[in-house]
């Protein structure tokens, strides 16, 4: 049994089987729903989440150990099979991310000059940022996953980072490359990579994501705002393992309005990569 909520029609025939129920079954007790009900004085688990999910089933829907969730991790890179072999957290591909910008540059500066300029970027705490801001922001080891692949397809509605235009990494540095070169790392790092959602999977099933997948469906069926309601992955420090890889999802990118963000979809099935061993 799995919890995939790569797309609304997915994450609709993980919840029928999940909660044992058919499509037409779902879809009715979910209009039921109006949009004051179930509101969030304290916390959002305890007081929408989780009573949602027993009122939809009927029942007291418990963890399961036995399922596995699918999550998305938002990122551009060159190759996409290069994720066969998991995903770091921050600590751990930090020197690998220095390492792949250099050749992007390499015909503005010495590789001397490159690691001269990687020294006096992390010693002004990447442009002059407080030592505390970055201390706190290295301690967010990742790495990081959306449970709903959509949440990072529409960044400025959704309020969510831009992942897949950039990482935070990468734009502190190209903000201290072009100050000091007056070039666009990140220019150069857009053209060379392409966007992507990397599909992996953990053991077990919190009813808590259960009642986060129903309020997702809700939302879209009511055309309410997505914003803040996707249930993040954390790795705390620990990479994702390469038998937990399940597929990389090629992302087609376009200019949205005013040119501020990228409107993304996703690709179709077939031009998906499997990250499967």
């Amino acid at each position: 049994m799995n919890l995939d909520c790569e797309t609304p029609g997915l994450a609709e025939q993980s919840l029928t089987e999940i909660l044992r129920i058919d499509r037409s079954q779902l879809q009715n007790r979910l209009s039921k729903i109006a949009e004051g009900d179930f509101e969030v004085s304290t916390d959002l688990v305890s007081d929408r989440w989780r009573p949602m999910l027993n009122e939809v089933a009927g029942r007291k829907v418990e963890d399961d150990d036995h399922g596995q969730t699918h999550w998305f991790h938002a990122t551009r890179a060159k190759d996409l099979n290069s994720f066969r072999e998991g995903i770091r957290s921050l600590p751990r591909q930090l020197n690998e991310t220095w390492a792949s910008l250099y050749p992007l540059v390499a015909d503005c500066v010495s590789l001397e000059e490159w690691r001269d300029f990687r020294r006096e970027t992390e010693r002004d705490n990447f442009g002059g940022h407080s030592p505390d801001v970055i201390k706190a922001w290295m301690s967010n080891e990742g790495p990081y996953a959306f449970l709903f692949a959509e949440s990072s397809l529409s960044p400025g509605k959704i309020g969510n980072h831009d992942y897949l235009a950039t990482s935070e990494l990468l734009e502190f540095i190209s903000v201290c490359f072009e100050r000091k070169y007056r070039v666009s790392l990140h220019a150069r790092h857009h053209a060379a990579t392409q966007p992507a959602l990397v599909k992996f999977m953990t053991k077990g099933i919190k009813a808590f994501h259960v009642g986060a997948a129903l309020d997702y469906l809700l939302h879209r069926a009511n055309g309410w705002s997505l914003s803040c309601l996707s249930p993040c992955f954390s790795g705390e420090g620990r990479p994702v393992s390469p038998d937990q890889m399940v597929k990389a999802i090629p992302v087609k990118e376009s200019v949205g309005q005013f040119g501020k963000y990228s409107a993304y979809t996703l690709s179709a099935p077939m031009v998906h990569v499997s990250l499967r061993n």
